[in-house]
């Protein structure tokens, strides 16, 4: 929403205040997901979206990204592969969201480790048919919980996901479909994240 109404008024200020005051980890420089609930304050898509989404952000908020790396083995394929977990669990990997800190680390110009996320997506796309040339990427690498809930459906393991693949594709172009939103112009007083 912050993005995609255009200009900066009341309106946007009134999402930074409710962000900036509810939801923002100043001392760790990064947003609280579900603050209730200890176990599942963090999740990686405020970290990748948090900084995608404002302009200036601190690249700090891609620095405590750490908390959710964990490498599997995948079940569509067998490759092991690195990659960020939904949340701090760590009981899998979330392709989507790997592509999404992958899109995040180019535009903060962190390209090390954008490349060597990438070269970590790259082992899990699966052939869909040859003769079409179809591929894409699973939605996880194997069986896990999505962000303290039950299971994942049958197949989000050893299937081809538009969301994981998308997100691939974006990285693999060096497109932020984000980028646009941050060139709105936000007095300095309302950055809460300086």
């Amino acid at each position: 929403m912050f993005n995609a109404v255009s200009g900066y008024d009341q309106f946007h200020k009134s999402i930074l205040d409710f962000l900036g005051k509810g939801y923002w980890d100043k001392d760790q420089k990064l947003f609280l997901s579900w603050r209730e609930h200890k176990n599942y304050q963090y999740a990686l898509d405020t970290h990748s979206w948090g900084y995608c989404a404002f302009p200036r952000m601190t690249r700090d908020i891609l620095k405590n990204t750490d908390r959710y790396v964990v490498t599997k083995t995948a079940v569509a394929n067998g490759e092991k592969v690195s990659g960020f977990c939904f949340d701090t669990d760590l009981d899998t990997i979330w392709l989507e969201g790997t592509g999404q800190m992958i899109v995040a680390f180019q535009s903060a110009g962190m390209y090390a480790e954008a490349k060597k996320y990438l070269r970590e997506m790259n082992k899990m796309i699966l052939v869909v048919s040859e003769k079409s040339h179809q591929a894409g990427l699973p939605y996880v690498t194997n069986k896990g919980t999505h962000y303290g809930h039950g299971k994942l459906w049958r197949g989000a393991e050893t299937m081809p996901s538009v969301s994981s693949s998308v997100w691939y594709l974006f990285g693999k172009l060096g497109f932020d479909p984000m980028e646009e939103g941050r060139k709105k112009t936000i007095p300095k007083s309302d950055r809460f994240w300086k």
